[in-house]
């Protein structure tokens, strides 16, 4: 059993590990970002782009009535990579007058 560093992500690492999931394969995983418009979103998309993250999806989310990116990336889902990642594509997308939303992905068992 892995023991995280306690943070935000932890718990979310700590229900992964005990409901079977293989932390050590690698999968697609979705970190999401709201913008309140539509150019700011897709300068975000360009800008991480750029960066290398060039799977970006972005759609309308008429119940919160913002932008909402995803940026899909294939990894190992390690605490210490998606922290990363996730610092990473948040300070980018401040930079757009966006946020980060939290990460996902489907479990492998």
């Amino acid at each position: 059993m892995q023991t995280f560093p306690q943070d935000e992500n932890d718990d979310v690492f700590r229900r992964m590990q005990e409901s079977g999931d293989q932390l050590d394969k690698p999968r697609d995983i979705d970190f999401n970002h709201l913008f309140p418009k539509e150019e700011e979103a897709k300068l975000f998309c360009g800008a991480v782009g750029r960066l290398g993250y060039d799977r970006s999806f972005c759609k309308w989310w008429d119940e919160k009535k913002c932008w909402d990116v995803r940026i899909v990336v294939f990894m190992v889902p390690t605490h210490a990579d998606v922290t990363r990642v996730e610092f990473q594509l948040d300070g980018v997308a401040r930079e757009f007058l966006g946020r980060a939303d939290g990460w996902g992905s489907m479990a492998v068992t």
